[in-house]
């Protein structure tokens, strides 16, 4: 959610400094675009939209982007609508509801709340089953229609299909039961098949420490591992392959850089860890999101270019997201590297059990 918020605020900030040229005044009478941008992800309880003004004027951008009234629609002057489309048959119709959310990261805004559009959605976008059914179909064809109309009778529409939220993942090509760095000498070969639908893959990883603290409390800490890997899909046809090749150099110095506590005194308290999984996260997003981050990479606020929207009649996003996890085991070779190589004695990791 606060990734929706903090990018359309860009959006608009930008749109609005941008409309007028820098050499000669020249501003139209006041108008007004709209822009929708929206992530829709099959595994969230509610979808959001954050819909508002895209405005040219006679003034200053951003003291007019200050005024909730030049960005945000007034209650009852839009209506909110998905539409779900299967093989040219309207099969169900998703209202969404205006909403004031104030869950937003550190920044300038014009208000403490932004409104956004909510729709419960959840186990409603795509109807699960087995394989006997149509549930790998609807994926690959079900299209989804962003529909929204001012009291004016103008429409605003966008199209996007659902990320599918499954991987085919293997560790030095073992799936089941898989274990990772079984050779402290080279790189461990993570693979993974493309999903339907996902055009952009990024790879991290959490790892769970148990901690036995000096006053007997147990506790289970979930460490997360940053960017390992960023993959683009050549293909949006689900089976293409990707390998990346992940040395334990890397995993060592993660844990040397991130186990320890920065607070000396939490540190201290410390009796033992154990290591108890390693999960890679992978991160999946649609075509269209791929296009919007190739065309505002390097964008400044100076800079006049064109920026990727799919919204027919406006401006704005909107595309599909998806996440996978797959957990591994971590090999006995790190665990005794460890516990036995002093270098590592104030990690405080025990080969207890």
């Amino acid at each position: 959610m606060n990734r929706i918020i903090k990018s359309i605020s860009a959006v608009i900030i930008l749109m609005a400094a941008v409309s007028c040229d820098n050499d000669i005044h020249l501003c139209d009478e006041w108008s007004e675009k709209t822009i929708v941008y929206g992530m829709l992800d099959v595994a969230d309880t509610n979808t959001y939209l954050r819909i508002t003004k895209a405005f040219l004027g006679d003034g200053n951008a951003y003291d007019m982007a200050k005024i909730a009234d030049s960005s945000e629609y007034l209650p009852g002057e839009i209506t909110v609508k998905m539409e779900k489309w299967l093989d040219g048959k309207l099969e169900r119709t998703y209202n969404f509801e205006p909403e004031r959310n104030s869950d937003k990261q550190p920044g300038v805004f014009y208000s403490p709340e932004h409104l956004v559009y909510k729709c419960n959605t959840l186990g409603q976008l795509i109807v699960p089953g087995d394989s006997t059914n149509n549930y790998k179909s609807e994926y690959d064809d079900a299209v989804f229609k962003i529909i929204v109309v001012n009291s004016s009778g103008d429409t605003v529409t966008a199209e996007t299909k659902l990320v599918e939220p499954n991987l085919y993942v293997t560790v030095s090509r073992l799936h089941e039961n898989p274990t990772i760095y079984k050779n402290l000498r080279f790189p461990t070969a993570i693979t993974w098949n493309t999903a339907t639908n996902a055009e952009r893959y990024n790879l991290k990883a959490d790892l769970s420490v148990l901690e036995v603290m000096k006053n007997g409390d147990s506790i289970l800490r979930v460490i997360p591992r940053g960017n390992i890997s960023n993959k683009t899909a050549s293909s949006l046809i689900s089976g293409d392959i990707f390998t990346i090749d992940d040395h334990p150099d890397g995993f060592f110095a993660f844990i040397e850089d991130n186990v320890p506590y920065s607070d000396k005194n939490v540190e201290d308290n410390v009796l033992y860890r154990k290591i108890r999984l390693y999960t890679l996260n992978f991160s999946m997003a649609g075509i269209e999101f791929e296009k919007y981050l190739q065309t505002t990479r390097g964008t400044s606020i100076s800079q006049n270019q064109n920026v990727y929207s799919n919204v027919k009649n406006g401006y704005g996003l909107v595309s599909s997201r998806a996440s996978y996890k797959f957990p591994c085991q971590v090999s006995e070779e790190v665990k005794k590297e460890l516990f036995e190589n002093s270098k590592y004695d104030y990690l405080k990791f025990s080969n207890e059990e």
